[in-house]
């Protein structure tokens, strides 16, 4: 006669469960593998951006300053070419006025 033992329904539960609960845990695991993952792909990201937009603010002051140099070598020019014509102008109403003196005496005297 062969012994027939009926299997204990308690035990049988608890084996699937800790099955099931180690595939849960090992889905979790992945899960939160693929969570890290994705944030530390979106943290680069970030700090490219971050370094670009240095790069590019870093540029644009830089052409900023040349642009202002340029302009206050140009504005510098203009004031000496201004300055000479100026210079030229008082020089030429002062032989007039010479000229206009010089006349008078001439004709006074």
């Amino acid at each position: 006669m062969t012994d027939i033992r009926p299997t204990d329904p308690s035990t049988l539960t608890t084996e699937q469960l800790k099955r099931e609960i180690a595939t849960l845990q090992t889905l979790m695991n992945e899960k939160f593998s693929s969570v890290e993952h994705i944030l530390k792909l979106m943290e680069n990201h970030r700090l490219e951006q971050k370094q670009d937009n240095q790069e590019t603010l870093i540029a644009t002051l830089s052409a900023a300053k040349e642009a202002v140099v340029k302009s206050e070598i140009g504005m510098n020019e203009q004031i000496k070419q201004l300055n000479l014509t100026l210079v030229a102008a008082v020089e030429s109403l002062r032989r007039e006025n010479t000229d206009l003196k010089e006349r008078i005496n001439r004709l006074a005297g």
